[in-house]
């Protein structure tokens, strides 16, 4: 298969519940994939593998002041991290813009907001989480 601009001579396309035979079709798509370093075992000092997205629970929680949010992510992506309030609406933006792949923790300063529940979401272009978190004035 040649997937710049050429003519795929046959391939079979399949999903549920039977497959599907085509031959001399032209197809233009974009694959977004995740490539994981496989190891050996002998030296895995400091290797990392973050195969998928993932927003995890902030800490602490309940908080007073000052709570961690960390997450992860496959591969360098767009992602925006912001906390939103009961009604939906976004009360402070943590980050927004490109980053790495890996592991990343911000630190959410709530000064200026009442104490009440709050939740902290995560949006990419291909995932989105959110957590709840409670805010102890």
């Amino acid at each position: 298969m040649n997937f710049n601009n050429e003519i795929l001579n046959q391939f079979l396309l399949w999903s549920n519940p039977k497959p599907v035979w085509y031959e001399s079709a032209y197809f233009y798509f974009a694959i977004k994939a995740v490539l994981e370093r496989q190891t050996s075992g002998v030296d895995d000092k400091g290797v990392h593998k973050f195969s998928t997205y993932g927003l995890f629970q902030n800490y602490p929680n309940p908080f007073n002041s000052e709570t961690i949010i960390q997450y992860n992510l496959p591969m360098d992506d767009q992602v925006k991290i912001e906390a939103i309030d009961l009604l939906g609406r976004v009360v402070k933006e943590l980050y927004s813009g490109f980053q790495k792949s890996g592991e990343h923790k911000l630190s959410f300063h709530a000064e200026g907001l009442s104490g009440g529940i709050y939740f902290i979401r995560m949006l990419t272009p291909s995932f989105s989480d959110i957590k709840k978190m409670v805010y102890l004035k």
